[in-house]
């Protein structure tokens, strides 16, 4: 144990240089990159000034200038404020793939066809929409999923009341399927939406956790990706359990080199919590995985927790939460 000790300094003590090389410190914010291989942040900067002058890696709307404006194969931006109370400054953890790996990024094709919005999912997405803020929270708890809701939380998701009745009387085999159906199928992204919310009262069936993960590449708006994300949340806290990822593995391997990077970290969260295979790895990371390991050393915390909650558990060695052991395993895929 002390040779770890000692060797896992070692290796941090050299690994310090590099990752400050990733991060701005301006007066109020610390930006950290993460993902970067050839391009620096003077590189980024640079390019910025020449055909986003009047844009910046602070605002709002950073992950779309990186992507739009620079060419990023993808990005995503998580921000935390309060992190530290001796440090009062907000936190920022820009994740990209450069413009170069754009062929690791693959969402589903786009849908040839759509259909009218399914008469009985109507009142559900409407209050869906209407309340966006209430419903997000709802779909994350899960209570909620339940036939009937408590005097509380009925009291608290009223406004989403028809989004309840649709989980309430959508739970047998014959509802499954179709929201299955709708899922791969269906051009109509309320229609796709509302049959995510059907799915995640499956949770019994790996099927169903397999189709959420899959539905992280939905190829339509943030909406279809967020929601599969924040029902992800939901199961991963609630009802964790081995999962058989085998038949979705392929698909899996396309986000964890950076399709939806918004959903990368939930992923990474949700695989370990339901003892991923490790039969898996070679699918998952072989020549690869450079994102997983880049968050392994990332200031932000839930990313990192994320990224060794996934290798502890797709190593073989789910007592392992050194980032050190853990990288140089994934190092050992790399060897011919």
């Amino acid at each position: 144990m002390r040779h770890q000790f000692v060797f896992a300094a070692l290796m941090a003590t050299a690994a310090s240089p590099l990752r400050s090389q990733m991060v701005i410190e301006t007066a109020t914010s610390t930006i950290e990159f993460v993902g970067l291989k050839r391009w620096t942040i003077q590189m980024i900067k640079d390019s910025l000034a020449v055909y986003a002058p009047n844009d910046s890696l602070t605002a709002h709307a950073c992950a779309a200038i990186l992507r739009l404006k620079l060419h990023f194969a993808d990005a995503a931006v998580s921000v935390y404020t309060g992190m530290r109370r001796d440090n009062p400054k907000r936190y920022m953890a820009i994740t990209l793939v450069e413009p170069q790996d754009s062929g690791q990024v693959h969402y589903k094709p786009e849908f040839h066809d759509s259909l009218p919005t399914r008469a009985e999912w109507t009142d559900a997405y409407a209050a869906f929409r209407a309340n966006n803020q209430i419903a997000q929270t709802a779909i994350q708890t899960p209570s909620f999923f339940a036939p009937r809701l408590s005097p509380e939380d009925s009291a608290r998701f009223a406004p989403v009341a028809a989004l309840h009745a649709l989980v309430a009387s959508q739970r047998d085999s014959r509802h499954f399927d179709q929201a299955l159906r709708t899922l791969e199928t269906d051009g109509n992204a309320q229609n796709r939406a509302m049959a995510l919310i059907v799915i995640a009262n499956f949770a019994a069936r790996d099927s169903a956790w397999c189709a959420l993960a899959d539905a992280l590449r939905d190829p339509s708006s943030g909406m279809i990706n967020a929601t599969a994300s924040q029902l992800l949340t939901m199961l991963t806290r609630s009802a964790p359990r081995p999962i058989d990822w085998r038949p979705v593995a392929a698909n899996l391997r396309y986000i964890i080199d950076g399709t939806n990077l918004f959903g990368l970290d939930q992923l990474l969260a949700t695989l370990g919590a339901t003892s991923i295979d490790p039969a898996l790895a070679p699918v998952l990371l072989e020549g690869g995985g450079t994102l997983v390991e880049a968050k392994l050393h990332s200031g932000d915390e839930h990313a990192r927790s994320a990224a060794v909650s996934f290798l502890s558990q797709i190593s073989g060695a789910p007592h392992s939460t050194d980032p050190v052991v853990l990288e140089r395993w994934m190092h050992s895929l790399r060897v011919p």
